[in-house]
């Protein structure tokens, strides 16, 4: 990215399957870390299916909707963490995460919360959760991209005891760790949908705040 020297970020996972399937030798660990890779959503994508066709005129129009939604949540929460945490020099767009496979998110991160090796932000965007039918949640997300500062966390008994308290849920994803609340997209017209999830993000903003103040003192 051309700011860490260390970053191997060069790669898809899809990408890295077709390199491991194409090499030929078949071995027993080979098929297994195919396995690995396809049950995580990070093989080759599915064949195109008769209800993808069917699907695919609504999809971009879905999207660009998420995307509408994300926006109207950023202008309003946007300045209410800069007041709290500081300048945001993280993402300055919503950005549409087709090329991961993830739905419409923005980022937000200030200068305060980078260290060598460490490093986190907090996110909200709309995701397809796993358990309730693919049915898009809203979400809110406190996270980091380096796995290591994942793991301080994920093993910190009391940051792991603060988010039992409050119910946020924590995960690991192929890019990074993640700590976070989900709420029901509902519909209605965007602007309507955004407001309700601008006031779920107003809701948390003390549980916000101590997670933050936990996880920065880990950095």
């Amino acid at each position: 990215d051309g700011k860490n020297e260390a970053y191997l970020g060069q790669f898809f996972w899809h990408t890295v399957h077709s390199v491991i399937k194409h090499a030929g030798s078949g071995n027993v660990l080979q098929r297994q870390f195919l396995k690995y890779l396809e049950a995580r959503n990070m093989g080759p994508p599915e064949p195109i299916s008769k209800k993808d066709l069917r699907a695919s005129a609504h999809a971009a129009d879905v999207i660009r909707k998420f995307q509408a939604l994300i926006e109207g949540v950023r202008k309003q929460i946007e300045h209410d963490w800069v007041h709290e945490f500081g300048k945001n020099i993280g993402g300055k767009k919503i950005d549409w995460g087709l090329a991961t496979g993830d739905l419409p998110y923005w980022w937000f991160r200030p200068k305060g919360w980078v260290r060598p090796g460490r490093r986190m932000f907090l996110c909200i965007g709309v995701y397809a959760e796993k358990g309730r039918q693919e049915e898009p949640r809203f979400y809110l997300e406190l996270g980091t991209s380096q796995k290591k500062f994942g793991n301080v966390l994920d093993s910190d008994k009391k940051f792991r005891a603060l988010c039992k308290q409050i119910g946020w849920r924590t995960d690991v994803i192929p890019t990074e760790w993640e700590c976070y609340k989900t709420f029901p997209l509902g519909t209605g017209n965007v602007d309507e949908v955004a407001k309700r999830q601008v006031e779920n993000i107003r809701s948390l903003r003390k549980e916000v705040r101590r997670l933050v103040t936990l996880a920065k003192s880990r950095l």
